[in-house]
């Protein structure tokens, strides 16, 4: 039998630590159900979330101040929706920005806004909940941060 050398050494260690690593930042995806890689933990999503939303907002022309009743109706059909999400639990925030351009967005940790224009776009009130149900599936952490992960490494 061959004697092991430091270099097979080191490499067999490198390997196993590789392997450690990658199952310990690994998190189940709660949407797909699939296991991906996720070295950004909860309160960083929560983080990320909350420092961009505002400026973010002001990029798309700011709050829409004009109609406070579209705003009521669009975060309690927001909430609701978020009910029964793959992540009731994150501090969910709908809003309506002052913007003609038909779009909606989100950012980590349950921030999301609606434009004006996507609204006034679709003028059939029950179809916007499947546009916002979509944003509810864009911003999981598995999602985004496993983007943000693969950046680092």
């Amino acid at each position: 039998m061959n004697p092991i050398t430091k270099s097979q050494m080191l490499k067999a260690l490198l390997t196993a630590l590789t392997l450690a690593f990658t199952l310990a930042g690994c998190s189940v995806n709660p949407v797909t159900g699939e296991r991906q890689l996720s070295i950004i933990p909860e309160n960083q999503e929560l983080s990320m979330g909350a420092e961009q939303y505002k400026p973010t907002q002001q990029t798309q022309g700011g709050l829409f101040y004009l109609d406070p009743e579209l705003t009521v109706y669009v975060r309690e059909v927001g909430m609701k929706l978020a009910a029964v999400s793959d992540r009731p639990d994150l501090p969910y925030d709908f809003v309506v920005l002052n913007s003609s351009v038909p779009n909606a967005w989100a950012l980590p940790g349950g921030k999301i806004a609606i434009n004006r224009g996507l609204l006034t776009r679709s003028a059939m009130k029950p179809s916007w909940p499947r546009c916002w149900a979509t944003r509810l599936c864009t911003p999981p952490l598995a999602t985004v941060c496993s983007v943000c992960s693969r950046r680092r490494l």
